[in-house]
């Protein structure tokens, strides 16, 4: 309470100095008082005598944790004459296989719809709300900052309202897991809208997640119109906003000049980079299939040559991401065209100051190399930066996909289509899935583990000696990798989404843990 008291005098004391200047700026600012009165004013009648109680009991042997306004929430469990088995929503789980149910989660439509209302609801009016209070403090020396106000608070409503046509119609959601005999599965139904994914039968770009992934997520994404729209809309009025704030924190003429010389030069390079992207390089992936693969095949026993050679192969993580293509012709051309924006810009700081640029220098374009029916584009700086055998960073290209990693291992396996080895049981190539999902846990752990045994090695500590003298037991390095080997146990995780054919149909996702 003294908290609250103490903000609300020092607002009652800022209120006081601003009177003046709201009458001298047209009441711009008096708006924008009153306004943050409003909010302060509606915070504190929702918090007027309310409390916050963290309950503890045990009530028909079940430990309950109960957090709201007093203990006596803990003593409505279970007495409400409607329960939540009853619910419409529940009639999927009744009807599953539940003899060894293991966990169960609901959440209403009501609070899924609050919760992003009160996160994003006006997520850029208030971000806008913080640039415009900190303008007011030097609104006197712009002289249209109440119109530029108001044009910042104009955008932000727009963006405000295009971000929550963006936003899922949200749902209830049901999800369960019970067990299995070596570990767990589980079943989500979501009865949203569905916004971003949709369905592929089969999807596709699965067959180039490589033989061997210790991770992978592949995604089929859905065409939304309302963000080209919202590109668009910044495209349009970035210019203007960025105009003014050059012209107010550049306090310099000469600076000032310089700064909008090289912004009116340069964004229309940015709208030309911009129409590239929309018109080419996009349409040329509009399968929107895509997939991220984590693998650690690549092994290396040389470091560098300052390091001692590892006893046994290190694994090397790798990383890679996969896009279908459409139009190989197309993608080519617009990265061409991307390349002479560049060199665009190039000629434009050459233009601002001559010295800055070598005047030989030209953007340099990538190396080709032919892989079977595919080309793959590289920087040889790049790759011979590192020394390590298969580091080469890349984007390889064929008729079908597209491939950006940085091991010449994985990049050229996940060029060949192979059908996927590490998925789900139920999944078949007839499958409607918007995403598949895998995870080897217990892979990743024997991944890491020759790296234990190197840093043990680098410490000189013989791996069947203990650690250290001591009148207790102490553990030895390969009593560490015994512990370390448990975590295979950790095994493999898969699952599955598919989303709803029809607006009354729930998205399905399912999963399962196996245990090794």
């Amino acid at each position: 309470d003294d908290e609250y008291n103490l903000e609300e005098d020092q607002l009652e004391e800022s209120d006081g100095e601003e009177d003046d200047d709201a009458v001298d700026q047209d009441g711009g600012d008096e708006d924008l008082r009153d306004e943050r009165q409003r909010a302060y004013d509606k915070a504190m009648e929702l918090l007027d005598g309310r409390s916050l109680t963290i309950a503890l009991g045990v009530k028909s042997n079940l430990l309950l944790i109960g957090v709201g306004e007093d203990a006596g929430l803990l003593e409505q469990v279970g007495e409400a004459q409607a329960k939540l088995v009853d619910h419409p929503r529940m009639s999927v789980l009744k009807e599953a296989n539940v003899a060894k149910l293991r966990s169960v989660s609901f959440v209403s439509q009501r609070w899924r719809q609050s919760q992003w209302r009160a996160n994003f609801g006006h997520y850029f009016s208030n971000l806008t709300m913080q640039f415009t209070m900190a303008l007011q403090d030097t609104s006197e020396d712009i002289p249209d900052a109440q119109q530029w106000k108001q044009e910042l608070i104009q955008d932000a409503q727009w963006l405000d309202n295009k971000v929550s046509e963006i936003a899922p119609l949200f749902g209830d959601q049901l999800a369960w897991s019970h067990a299995i005999d070596s570990g767990s599965q589980g079943w989500s139904y979501d009865w949203s809208q569905a916004m971003w994914l949709e369905n592929a039968a089969p999807l596709g770009i699965l067959e180039h997640a490589g033989s061997d992934p210790l991770l992978l997520l592949g995604i089929k994404q859905r065409e939304i119109p309302q963000l080209l729209d919202i590109v668009d809309y910044l495209m349009e009025r970035v210019p203007e906003h960025a105009e003014r704030f050059i012209a107010t924190a550049e306090q310099d003429e000469e600076d000032r000049e310089l700064a909008l010389k090289v912004f009116h030069q340069g964004w229309p390079l940015v709208e030309e980079a911009m129409e590239i992207l929309r018109d080419k390089v996009a349409p040329a992936l509009d399968e929107r299939e895509s997939l991220l693969a984590f693998a650690a095949s690549w092994t290396t026993q040389q470091l560098g040559q300052d390091m001692p050679t590892a006893s046994e192969p290190l694994t090397l993580p790798e990383l890679a991401l996969a896009c279908k293509v459409s139009d190989r012709e197309l993608f080519v051309d617009g990265c061409q065209s991307l390349y002479e924006v560049f060199d665009k810009v190039v000629a434009l700081v050459r233009e601002i100051d001559a010295e800055s640029i070598p005047a030989d220098y030209v953007v340099p374009r990538p190396l080709q190399q032919q892989v079977g029916q595919a080309t793959s584009y590289y920087y040889d700086e790049l790759v011979s930066g590192v020394e390590m055998p298969g580091f080469k960073p890349q984007l390889m290209l064929s008729d079908d996909v597209l491939i950006v990693g940085y091991s010449d291992r994985q990049v050229t396996e996940m060029l060949t289509a192979r059908p996927l080895m590490t998925r789900p049981a139920w999944l078949t190539d007839q499958t409607p899935v918007a995403a598949v999902s895998y995870a080897d846990y217990g892979g990743m752990f024997a991944a890491a583990r020759p790296w234990i045994v190197f840093g043990l090695s680098m410490s000189g500590m013989p791996l069947d000696e203990p650690f250290t003298e001591a009148p207790l037991p102490v553990p030895s390095g390969n009593d560490l990798l015994m512990m370390w080997d448990c975590f295979s146990a950790a095994g493999i995780a898969a699952g599955t989404a598919t989303v709803a054919a029809d607006d009354s149909s729930p998205t399905i996702a399912r999963w399962v843990w196996v245990s090794r």
